[in-house]
């Protein structure tokens, strides 16, 4: 397993994110069960279907799932993702190495 660091520039000052670049599917996987239900939608659909929601919006993903924006950026949050763009990213990588 693999680790990447982020770096970013705030006020003056450099802040340092180290990444665990474990599969973000086998991620998604392993917290699945301890969601809460409104986030598990989310994570099966994502499951389900790894490669939509690279095509959808936030909105999209979240309707496709029966579930709310909202719901998508909380899920994000958890993941420890900046955002659904980096979620996409992230998903992106794994589905597009497995091709």
């Amino acid at each position: 397993m693999f680790s990447e660091l982020k770096f970013s520039l705030h006020g003056g000052q450099i802040g340092v994110k180290i990444i665990d670049m474990q599969s973000f599917l086998t991620l998604i996987e392993q917290i699945e069960k301890e969601l809460p239900s409104s986030e598990r939608k989310i994570a099966d659909y994502v499951l389900q279907n790894p490669s939509a929601p690279l095509f959808m919006t936030m909105t999209e993903l979240s309707a496709a799932a029966g579930s709310s924006p909202a719901i998508v950026v909380r899920l994000c949050k958890r993941l420890n993702v900046d955002g659904y763009s980096d979620f996409k990213i992230r998903l992106s990588r794994e589905v597009f190495s497995n091709e």
